[in-house]
């Protein structure tokens, strides 16, 4: 998968802006304040249809505008793909080779990208929410019929929580809201289980790659059910249920499930330094990107991903990048040879060649 052509209009401090990057790795080299991080989240926009920093609509509008526009042309596989992304105030606009798309998820399964941004550093400190959020975009983008689950379950979950929360609940509608809401959440759990699996390994060689060194570490991950069965999930529902009507919100399901890192026996997010946890997050992001399929192997953003590393571990993350498929890395100076580089200064680009 590659971006070849990239346009912004009125996109955050960009007026009018075009690039066409290549193939390997692309350099947005500039100041700090310059707009490097905005042409980067341009980019993620083509996967997710938002910014990567809020997903309000009016911060990506230049102030003074009424809206903002990303063109894009993107190869996937042997196919090229048109993308025109507007937003207004009024929402998002998206039309996909000329035709408009009633659905963001059909961006979504287009084009596949995963970043790193120096708020990430706090990945492994963050809410259980952040580390699910990781999870359900990793695993959506390589299937689209968990996707098609956690949008089902999530709407489920927003009709039990409307009858809990209800002046007199309706016992017969709650009993069957649960039953469908058990019968989601059991592959959705398979799913995550299965990926878990394949992200500690990767996750854990990649850290020992860029760290330089080998520690104990292990992904703890707490899941809604061990057995893996309906029965179990019905059961744990029901166990919940007196504490569900007096909170009138769910308090069990995969919803609450949560995943850590810990190396010699502590965990990462509670006892690890800020250097350990920002090496920890950058190489736990990438994993999805190296477990793709060579032909569907995403868009890789660095933002900002090397001013705080070591020299040593600075060059450990440089050695995967001939790994890694099209990639862009924002930063105020870098080298790399055979990169495309674009310097940026007050929303202007120029490409050096």
């Amino acid at each position: 998968m590659k971006l070849l052509k990239l346009r912004v209009v009125n996109f955050r401090n960009y007026r009018e802006a075009a690039i066409e990057p290549g193939p390997g790795v692309n350099l947005f080299l500039g100041p700090n304040g310059s707009g490097k991080s905005n042409l980067a989240e341009a980019v993620s926009c083509l996967s997710l249809g938002r910014g990567w920093r809020t997903r309000e609509i009016a911060p990506l509008i230049r102030d003074g505008e009424k809206e903002a526009l990303i063109e894009a042309k993107v190869e996937v596989g042997e196919l090229r793909h048109d993308i025109e992304l507007v937003f207004s105030k009024s929402g998002r606009r998206l039309l996909i080779d000329g035709h408009p798309a009633k659905r963001l998820a059909d961006l979504f399964s287009l084009v596949s990208v995963f970043s790193y941004a120096p708020e990430d550093a706090s990945f492994f400190k963050d809410a259980p929410s952040v580390r699910r959020s990781f999870l359900d975009i990793a695993i959506s983008k390589r299937s689209e019929e968990y996707f098609s689950l956690v949008r089902t379950y999530a709407k489920l979950l927003d009709e039990r929580n409307a009858l809990l929360r209800a002046e007199r609940v309706d016992e017969l509608a709650l009993d069957v809201m649960t039953e469908r809401l058990a019968a989601c959440a059991v592959p959705i759990d398979e799913h995550r289980k299965a990926f878990i699996e394949e992200l500690e390994k990767g996750g854990i060689a990649l850290l020992d790659r860029l760290r330089g060194a080998e520690k104990n570490a292990k992904l703890r991950y707490r899941p809604f059910l061990k057995e893996g069965t309906k029965d179990e999930a019905l059961a744990l529902f029901r166990r919940s249920r007196a504490s569900d009507l007096e909170h009138r919100s769910t308090g069990v399901g995969v919803q609450r499930e949560d995943f850590a890192l810990v190396v010699d026996g502590l965990d990462i997010g509670v006892y690890g330094s800020q250097g350990e946890n920002r090496l920890a997050s950058i190489a736990f992001k990438l994993v999805p990107a190296l477990l793709a399929e060579e032909r569907r192997r995403p868009i890789v953003i660095l933002d900002d991903a090397y001013s705080e590393l070591d020299e040593r571990r600075s060059d450990n993350l440089k050695g995967l990048l001939g790994e890694l498929g099209q990639c862009f890395i924002t930063a105020t100076s870098f080298q790399y040879e055979g990169a495309s580089r674009f310097d940026i200064s007050d929303g202007t680009i120029v490409r050096e060649e």
